[in-house]
């Protein structure tokens, strides 16, 4: 099955007696960008890092419960090369923005997010702030291949970047972080 508008119109469910919408059998609901970047923002500055660490943790855990949705819906692939590039309508198709994959070998993948939401809604922030695209994205990794994976935003359009760039590896979150920031 490929994943096209109609495709994702019929997997949205909208039971309004219920005040509920679904994605398949997912609960969602719909909110503007503007409101997660206040959340984020606050969360930043009252709580730092350790918080947004369960962001990510969050992230990690959606991607791998949509990529069991997907799998059985569609027949996601499990290869790291066919995940990456089968991702991104799914990614647009989320509202998270255009997916553009730089590069992928069987131990990272780098690619591109334009429009994130969130990064669109804290430009001049000056931090990256799509910590959970990140985990998102390694979630489904580890779920697709069945190993660990971490994410790390490396560049974003808060910090002025023309658009959010990722970094995923078979790494220890901690280890990866260092790598990339230092800390």
């Amino acid at each position: 099955m490929e994943l096209d508008e109609k495709t994702v119109k019929e997997m949205l469910r909208l039971k309004l007696e219920e005040g509920c919408l679904f994605f398949k059998s997912v609960r969602v609901w719909l909110t503007r960008p503007e409101a997660i970047a206040i959340i984020y923002k606050w969360i930043s500055k009252l709580a730092g890092d350790a918080l947004l660490e369960g962001i990510y943790e969050a992230g990690k855990e959606c991607g791998r419960k949509d990529y069991e949705i997907l799998r059985g819906m569609m027949g996601a692939p499990s290869e790291t090369r066919e995940l990456a590039a089968w991702i991104a309508p799914f990614y647009a198709a989320m509202g998270w923005g255009k997916m553009t994959v730089e590069s992928v070998t069987d131990n990272n993948v780098v690619y591109y997010v334009n429009n994130s939401p969130i990064a669109e809604s804290l430009k001049g922030f000056g931090q990256p702030v799509c910590i959970y695209l990140s985990g998102y994205g390694a979630g489904l990794f580890s779920h697709a291949t069945g190993e660990d994976w971490n994410g790390v935003e490396i560049e974003c359009v808060a910090m002025g970047h023309p658009a959010c760039k990722f970094f995923l590896a078979k790494k220890k979150r901690k280890e990866l972080v260092f790598e990339i920031y230092g800390t």
